[in-house]
């Protein structure tokens, strides 16, 4: 038996590809064709090297090919019964536009029973694109007719599906006669961009030699280095080669059975080689055929006491070859040894055999638990998921790949975590409620991070509660391992969960740890959510720099590395809050989120080289105690910058409240210092004004410096003016009336100027005397608004009038000006008091005589006289008399009684 030789069939892959491609010279023309008649006409023999072009869909009958030509579907259909390639000549089909088809029926053509569907006998076909069907009639699908040989077929694209008439080869001979020797398989080429599926006819092979060919020379050979799809019947595979093997196939290639299962199709039969360098997914491969490399017998031992069950692989891994591993337990893996110091076997982990003649003997072991995690974490390949499944404790684990760590909500405890270089941990929490817990702090790894994170490693936090603890490391960062510098961090992205990162000798939060001569720089950290608590310890910031060297002879802090926040709750504390600290303070830029920075040394930045800080508009910082220190460091400008809407401020219960800011740099302020100006001991450029304040009283107002755009955003209120006044910038109020919303563009003087008309509603016109009015008063300012004038004082002209509160009483008569005060605003009405009246004395009446006597003698009288018209003449009579008596008496001086 021979083994396979590599450099034998790459010479045959380029031997076989030229025949093709050596056929097309420089001038060639190029036609359209939109009648069969036409396309038959530019493919006869006195076509040379043309390229005919379809230009329509279109059906004929046999479509002869007398001359080497290439035929572009140009995205049309062509169907024909059969398609015949004269001897020596090549044909070339292309479909560079797309969407293009050739359909070849050969059991519709008038010589049904004798043609291929793309008969190939003694010339070339070459397919580099489109869709090609081709059925044979008593011929293969493509290449030999009946009793003919294949000639060559080289497929370097397109989809390709070939099925062979009765006895004939899907892709080869068609049926053939021994004694004469025809019905040879041929030579056939399928290139890594082509799909090519090929069914035998009944009792023939998908590829080779037609039924009856005769001896195994016939066969021909086979090279795949795309896809080979087999879905049914048998790839017999004869011992027809003595130099090489029969079938290559080489690391792009593989052969499946249906699109629906590649496992299931064709049986691969005989004696043959096949040299696989690629994939095999079939099941049925006979033990007689010799499969060269990418053949294995896997054992897995579930480490149970049961015999392991066996897999056998024709590819360089599992999911190559379309292989399961056989299920596990929840959280368990299958490792290249017994125990923890093997490697993690996936689905993508790779088999390695070369020039073996029989299956090479492979055995995986089955492991659980915190074991499980420690080498699937060390060994896992990128794209790597571990869900936990219970809670798990152990020593520590090293990541090695790019893993997804989904804690599922679950915890899992450990002294520390490290992420190697080139590799990125994620831990999320798919569930909630998990928990990871690395903490060195009390053990004898304390110069361990809690999670190390080091220059060229990544961690992302997106879920779940996360608490990395460490002493002379960083809480997640650097480690401090014993060389002259403390470890610097890598990269560290927090998009959600919630995160403590603590240091408590000498390393950052999340940053840089300290070392013998220096600290570690604090390298990338990115938080766009989650809520985030980073403490770093004495000479180290809570996300930044470490701290300086511990040795006798010391040695610089940290640097602070970049930090950028966009989202989140962001609480960092230590020597320093964020920045370098001791070394350079890094880039700190703020875009978001609510932050909260302290340290007894300095809230943000660099003591010495402050470095680059910036408040974007939208996020806030707190700066609660301590100093703010701000070094002159940057020449070319300010070292604080604050975006317009960006915002410093104190602590969270008092905004005004908070650090001292102190140093020789500046601020270039577009937003919003809240701290009070008592506070603020640094040049502020911008958004810095002085408000001062007459209101002809003393005393006057304090000033107010006010480190913003207005005096409400800046956290500042204006005195309260005297009654019935307004903030103005001219006394008289002819200028801007002042309110704490009013923007700022320089130092500024306000006036209280009077802002408040007063009116009287529905006054009386008149009042009689003695009597009393209640007023009613309003009033406005400028813009209309209501005033209050519960505060109003009425005064009268008249110092009789008695005046309480708004009600007025009117002893006397005359006009009388009523006036109404408010602070300096006053308005004024009359009202005219009109006098009582001298009352006219009522006339003492007579007393009504009598009624006379009836005379006794008899005389007329007219009883019917009314009574009432006797008692009017009788008052007259009186009245006559009265007035009589008073003319008298004023003629003689004397009244009347």
């Amino acid at each position: 038996m021979r083994s396979g030789s590599g450099p034998a069939a790459a010479v045959l892959v380029v031997a076989m590809l030229a025949v093709g491609l050596s056929a097309q010279p420089a001038a060639a023309a190029t036609v359209t064709v939109t009648t069969f008649e036409d396309l038959q006409a530019a493919t006869a023999a006195e076509c040379a090297n043309d390229t005919v072009v379809i230009g329509a869909d279109l059906t004929g009958e046999r479509l002869i090919v007398d001359c080497t030509v290439t035929i572009d579907l140009g995205g049309h259909e062509l169907s024909v019964a059969n398609v015949t390639i004269s001897g020596g000549l090549t044909l070339t089909i292309d479909d560079p536009a797309g969407g293009g088809a050739l359909s070849a029926d050969a059991t519709l053509g008038a010589t049904t029973g004798v043609l291929a569907g793309i008969s190939t006998g003694g010339a070339t076909l070459i397919v580099n694109g489109g869709t090609i069907t081709a059925l044979g009639g008593g011929g293969a699908g493509i290449g030999g007719d009946l009793f003919g040989d294949a000639g060559t077929i080289i497929i370097t694209g397109g989809n390709v599906t070939a099925t062979g008439g009765m006895l004939s080869a899907g892709i080869g001979g068609g049926s053939g006669t021994p004694s004469v020797g025809d019905g040879r398989g041929g030579d056939v080429t399928i290139g890594a961009a082509a799909i090519v599926t090929a069914v035998g006819g009944l009792d023939a092979p998908a590829i080779g030699a037609g039924v009856g060919a005769g001896d195994p020379p016939r066969f021909g050979s086979l090279l795949v280095a795309g896809t080979l799809r087999v879905p049914s019947g048998y790839l017999q595979v004869p011992d027809s080669n003595a130099a090489a093997p029969e079938v290559v196939i080489t690391a792009t290639g593989r052969i499946l059975g249906t699109e629906a299962d590649p496992l299931v199709g064709a049986d691969i039969i005989g004696v043959g080689q096949i040299e696989n360098g690629g994939a095999i997914a079939l099941t049925s491969v006979a033990d007689t055929v010799t499969v060269l490399a990418n053949n294995y017998d896997v054992s897995f031992d579930a480490q149970d006491g049961n015999a392991p069950a066996v897999v056998r692989v024709f590819a360089s891994t599992f999911n190559a070859g379309h292989r399961a591993l056989p299920p596990l337990p929840p959280g368990g893996i299958w490792a290249t040894v017994p125990d923890d110091t093997g490697t993690l076997f996936t689905g993508d982990s790779v088999l390695t055999s070369v020039g073996t003649t029989t299956p090479k003997p492979v055995t995986l072991y089955a492991q659980g638990g915190f074991e499980a995690l420690r080498v699937a974490a060390a060994t896992c390949p990128d794209g790597y998921t571990i869900t936990l499944v219970e809670d798990l404790s152990g020593a520590s684990f090293t990541v090695g790949c790019d893993l997804t760590l989904d804690l599922a909500g679950h915890s899992l405890t450990v002294s520390y975590a490290d992420v190697t270089p080139g590799s990125t941990l994620t831990v999320d929490d798919g569930a909630g409620g998990g928990t990871l817990i690395a903490d060195t702090q009390e053990s004898v790894v304390d110069r361990q991070a809690g999670i190390g994170v080091p220059v060229g490693a990544g961690l992302v936090i997106a879920g779940g509660s996360v608490d990395a603890r460490s002493s002379l490391g960083a809480g997640i960062g650097g480690d401090d391992d014993g060389l002259v510098l403390g470890g610097s961090a890598g990269s560290v992205v927090i998009t959600g969960g919630t995160v403590v990162a603590e240091s408590d000798r000498g390393g950052a939060g999340i940053g840089g740890a300290t070392g013998s001569g220096g600290g570690g720089a604090g390298g990338d950290v990115l938080i766009t959510g989650g809520t985030v608590t980073a403490e770093g310890s004495f000479g180290a910031a809570g996300i930044g720099g470490g701290a300086p060297g511990y040795s006798g002879s010391g040695g610089p802090g940290g640097a602070g590395g970049t930090v950028r926040i966009e989202g989140g709750v962001v609480t960092a504390g230590g020597a320093c809050g964020i920045g370098g600290c001791f070394g350079d303070g890094g880039v700190v830029d703020i875009a978001g989120g609510v932050v909260t920075a302290s340290g007894f040394r300095s809230a943000l930045g660099g003591m010495e080289e402050f470095g680059s800080v910036t408040i974007r508009a939208g996020a806030s910082v707190h700066v609660p105690d301590g100093p703010l220190l701000i070094p002159d460091s940057n020449s070319a400008g300010a070292e604080l910058v604050i975006e317009d809407g960006g915002m410093l401020l104190g602590t969270l219960a008092d905004e005004t409240q908070g650090a001292m800011i102190s140093g020789d740099g500046q601020i270039q302020n577009g937003g919003v210092i809240a701290l009070a100006e008592s506070l603020v001991g640094v040049t502020v450029l911008d958004h810095n004004y002085l408000l001062s304040f007459e209101t002809n009283e003393e005393p006057q107002p304090q000033p107010v410096r006010v480190f913003a755009s207005t005096v409400a955003s800046g956290y500042r209120a204006l005195p309260a003016p005297p009654d019935a006044r307004a903030w103005n910038t001219a006394s008289d109020g002819g200028g801007e009336w002042w309110t704490e919303a009013s923007t700022l563009t320089a130092d500024t003087t306000l006036h209280a100027a009077t802002d408040a008309t007063l009116t009287f509603v529905a006054p009386p016109a008149t009042v009689d005397q003695g009597g009393s009015v209640t007023f009613v008063v309003i009033g406005v300012d400028h813009e209309g608004n209501a005033v209050d004038t519960t505060g109003v004082v009425l005064s009268s002209s008249v110092p009789t009038d008695e005046v309480d509160g708004l009600t007025v009483t009117f002893p006397s008569a005359s006009p009388h000006t009523i006036t109404a005060t408010l602070g300096t605003a006053t308005t004024a009405l009359t009202v005219e008091v009109i006098p009582t009246p001298t009352p006219t004395p009522t006339p003492t009446p007579t007393p009504t005589p009598p009624p006379a006597p009836l005379p006794v003698t008899g005389g007329t009288f007219d009883a019917t006289l009314p009574v009432g018209l006797a008692v009017m003449m009788l008052l007259l009579g009186c009245a006559s008399l009265l007035y009589s008596i008073r003319r008298r008496s004023a003629a003689s001086g004397v009244s009347a009684r």
